[in-house]
């Protein structure tokens, strides 16, 4: 793999200091539409809520602009797959 130039780098990190997104903005979000203090700790074992499509859509609506996604239904599926690995049921 080759490396990038310094002039790459120097800009990435310019524009990673200007996003304002932090990664753990969704599972908060999500914990605050359900009134969880944490997730699970075996998610694929023991789930803690169930999450609705309408939650979804509204935290996917509220996201969208720091997600990579281009629609609300594309956001909904980042954001559906974020509340599954916090033991969440989506549904």
């Amino acid at each position: 793999m080759p490396k990038h130039s310094r002039t790459y780098q120097q800009a990435r990190q310019k524009v990673d200091r200007q996003r304002e997104y932090t990664p753990g903005e969704a599972v908060r979000l999500i914990k605050e539409a359900l009134g969880l203090e944490k997730g699970s700790a075996e998610p694929n074992r023991n789930k803690v809520a169930k999450l609705s499509r309408a939650q979804v859509l509204q935290i996917a609506e509220r996201k969208l602009p720091d997600l990579n996604a281009h629609t609300v239904e594309q956001a909904a599926k980042i954001i559906e797959g974020t509340a599954r690995s916090m033991g969440v049921e989506v549904g």
